[in-house]
């Protein structure tokens, strides 16, 4: 929950949040296996959560290209840095598709990305 705007929500969308913290800190750790085997991800669409990733990247982007407010001098920094890690993500999902999986497969797997379908 982000405190300042609480909100109910998605249940699976904090948790996608947090391995995209996982990313920006830079930890070593498979995030995609994250979004395929943690249960808080089971049946979620794939396309949501690239529709999130990709929105996360455009909203952090653009907060980004503002000017700082006054006493928080690092927020700039913060947000390109969680925007970029957002943007390469999806983008990596979006290669992922490219080639897997035709048109008319089953439904993509929990978090997989667009067109991989369910069943390995």
């Amino acid at each position: 929950m982000d405190w300042p705007w609480a909100g109910v929500g998605a249940r699976w969308l904090d948790p996608l949040t947090y391995l995209l913290d996982v990313l920006v800190r830079g930890e070593d750790d498979d995030v995609d296996h994250h979004l395929l085997t943690h249960p808080v991800f089971e049946g979620v669409d794939a396309a949501a959560v690239d529709a999130v990733l990709a929105a996360l990247a455009g909203l952090f982007l653009e907060r980004a290209a503002r000017p700082a407010p006054p006493n928080m001098p690092t927020i700039r920094g913060f947000q390109r840095r969680e925007g970029v890690a957002a943007a390469e993500w999806v983008l990596r999902r979006w290669a992922q598709h490219d080639g897997a999986g035709a048109e008319g497969d089953d439904a993509p797997r929990v978090g997989a990305p667009r067109g991989v379908p369910s069943t390995p």
